[in-house]
């Protein structure tokens, strides 16, 4: 087997058999360390294999129970390999600046010289954006790269950002947004301004108190008023009334024909029975007492159907003037204004108008 591919084989064994070590040393419990050590595993296989978004998940997991600098180290190196410069760098920073001694298990101190040789490396392909913003002294200008807020102080300031295509937004109230996007390769820098402009507001046109209001206006001021209220319920009980009285024309219609009915059929008996010289009819007894019964009958719906009829006219008649009274001075409504008027003749009992 050659030398060359022991060299690059062996940290990789050396690296998972410390970090098991590690976890093991410093859990606290049998199931953090199984947790642990199942994490970090994972997180080795997943880097080995290239699935480096799936070794940043597993390192971190296993950081979370328990920290080792060797978990810190991997999640750095995963995320140089997915492009996130940033986020790499502040993961070597924390190894970097950590306190190991010599009594500190052989994994940190190796991860920490690891580290300090790999973040010269990184540090110069990190691209950084200057954000500088126009705007009146004073505005508080809010600052967003692909929105998500930056502290106010990095204006001026080299900001250390990922390569690729970002989204540099400002923004302040009152103010229109201004953003602009930069796509950056890696070691680039850039310079991008933004400017704040006032938003416009559009005032409303003055009123020329001098002109005189128009027809329409007129009417819709009338009809807001408090006479225009007024008028809303005469209309109201004007259509209300008409509505009663053509019910109750109805009902007295209704009425007036039952007892015609019945009458007619106690005359057509009446008729049947024989005749007299005298020009009376000879009626038995059971005819007469039907007769009788008959026109008896006759008289509840004859008197029910015309007062029904005079009380229902003097209610259309009521509505009527009332929808009248509505539209009087309304000049929007008034050709459109209705007109009723009862209709009664011999056997029919009605009404006309326009609506």
């Amino acid at each position: 087997m050659p030398l060359s591919f022991l060299g690059r084989l062996l940290p990789k064994v050396l690296a998972s058999l410390l970090l098991v070590l590690t976890v093991t040393a410093h859990a606290t419990t049998p199931e953090e360390k199984a947790g642990a050590r199942a994490a970090a595993l994972s997180g080795v296989q997943a880097f080995d294999d290239g699935r480096y978004g799936e070794a940043v998940d597993y390192f971190t997991r296993a950081e979370s129970i328990v920290h080792a600098p060797p978990h810190l180290l991997y999640i750095a190196r995963a995320e140089v390999e997915l492009g996130h410069f940033v986020r790499a760098r502040e993961a070597y920073l924390k190894i970097v600046h950590e306190e190991i001694d010599e009594t500190a298990p052989r994994a940190f101190q190796d991860a920490q010289q690891q580290a300090r040789r790999e973040l010269p490396l990184l540090e110069p392909r990190i691209p950084a954006v200057i954000v500088t913003v126009t705007a009146p002294e004073g505005a508080p200008v809010e600052l967003f790269r692909d929105d998500v807020k930056l502290p106010a102080a990095l204006l001026g300031i080299a900001i250390p950002t990922d390569p690729g295509s970002h989204e540099f937004r400002a923004s302040a109230p009152g103010y229109a947004d201004s953003s602009t996007r930069v796509t950056l390769s890696e070691g680039q820098q850039q310079t991008i301004e933004l400017r704040l402009s006032k938003v416009a507001v559009v005032a409303p046109p003055p009123m020329d108190s001098t002109k005189a209001p128009t027809a329409e206006q007129e009417s819709d001021d009338v009809r807001s008023g408090p006479n225009g209220t007024q008028r809303s319920k005469l209309k109201i009980l004007g259509y209300t009334g008409l509505a009663l009285g053509v019910g109750g024309i109805s009902a007295g219609t209704y009425f007036l024909l039952d007892a015609a009915g019945t009458r007619k059929k106690s005359n057509a008996l009446y008729d049947a029975c024989p005749a007299l010289p005298d020009g009376t009819r000879d009626c038995s007894d059971d005819d007469r007492d039907e007769i009788v019964q008959l026109d008896k009958a006759a008289k509840l719906p004859n008197t029910v159907g015309i007062v029904a009829l005079s009380v229902a006219t003097a209610v259309l008649a009521t509505g009527s003037t009332l929808l009248v009274d509505g539209y009087k001075k309304d000049p929007a409504a008034q050709s459109s204004a209705p007109q009723v008027w009862p209709i009664m003749g011999w056997g029919s009992v009605g009404m006309a108008g326009t609506f």
